[in-house]
């Protein structure tokens, strides 16, 4: 590899079951994730799923407001269901704002997130009910439901590799980003940027979890800043590949504190070619979280990370970007 890896690296995650070559893939991983944040993991199969996927998200995303207002959960920090143009600000467009006496303005795309079945009188369900609260799903669509699940369950299933090859690389034991997966509260949120909309679509941000998988979006808008060029705003890398089956595996906030910042949760964000968009655009992520019980506590020494919980982590982010009240 070279000195600086200026371009997101593919790896074929089948590989890591072959002993001759599990060793690159997680040189691989680890070396994207520490400079970049960011690397591309072949997804076969996936292509395929995502034409019908869209098309349910287009259905349900062009119901009328007042439809999508049955689905909308605020009590739970829109963790679940539909949320409207706006719902979400990040940090880095908030404080801009502020400085330049402009007006807020939260990102400019509506989602609907799901999360694992999971029966409400669950030990977690009930310690974290933001957390861990019940699926909503469209009764006007049912077709959503299908694509959605199937789609949370295909990629959920690149989950424990990724993350063995995470933890193998900066030496964690073996199975331990695996076992903090285990009955966590991992959400896929299906996002709908409007045509005609204007900045910001989706601001300079880092994700809150352990792990974000992102399939093709029907628009390839996504950039993300490599950790050698933080203090640069002109050096962004395009983050979507022309070719078929390759998704993005990108660090999360959850698995930057727990490597005591040998890994890079990366700002990213999504900037169409022109305002106002000509066109919608649809895409999926899924974040890959740590069970919420879970105590992280940071690799190393490093005064930036400290001693806590999944559950206070991934609220003290959401209360941050005003999704959830202050206590």
């Amino acid at each position: 590899m070279p000195d600086r890896l200026t371009a997101i690296p593919v790896v074929d995650l089948s590989h890591l079951h072959i002993p001759d070559l599990r060793e690159n893939v997680v040189q691989t991983i680890g070396r994207a994730f520490e400079e970049i944040g960011f690397v591309y993991i072949k997804t076969p199969g996936v292509s395929a799923m995502l034409p019908p996927t869209y098309s349910a998200f287009s259905e349900v995303f062009h119901l009328p407001e007042v439809v999508k207002r049955k689905y909308e959960r605020a009590e739970v920090g829109w963790q679940r269901g539909w949320a409207p143009i706006g719902t979400e600000e990040a940090i880095f467009c908030r404080i801009k704002n502020i400085r330049e006496n402009l007006p807020r303005k939260g990102n400019q795309y509506e989602w609907w997130f799901i999360g694992p079945e999971i029966d409400p009188d669950h030990h977690l369900a009930k310690k974290f009910f933001e957390i861990y609260p019940q699926n909503v799903w469209p009764n006007e669509v049912p077709e959503f439901q299908r694509v959605m699940t199937a789609l949370y369950n295909k990629l959920c299933g690149y989950g424990p590799e990724i993350l063995s090859a995470a933890g193998e690389y900066i030496g964690r034991p073996q199975g331990h980003y695996e076992e903090m997966a285990k009955d966590s509260p991992t959400v896929m949120r299906a996002l709908y940027y409007p045509a005609g909309s204007k900045p910001p679509l989706a601001c300079q941000h880092t994700d809150i979890n352990l792990v974000t998988i992102l399939p093709p979006a029907t628009r390839s808008w996504l950039f993300v800043k490599p950790r050698w060029a933080r203090t640069d705003d002109d050096v962004w890398i395009h983050a979507q590949s022309s070719q078929p089956d390759l998704s993005l595996a990108q660090v999360g906030i959850q698995l930057e504190h727990d490597s005591a910042g040998r890994y890079l949760a990366a700002d990213h964000k999504v900037e169409a070619p022109s305002y106002p968009t000509p066109e919608d655009r649809f895409s999926a992520a899924l974040f890959l979280h740590t069970r919420s019980d879970v105590t992280i506590r940071p690799k190393g020494p490093n005064p930036v990370y400290w001693v806590t919980t999944a559950a206070a982590l991934l609220r003290k982010t959401l209360v941050d970007i005003k999704i959830l009240p202050r206590y």
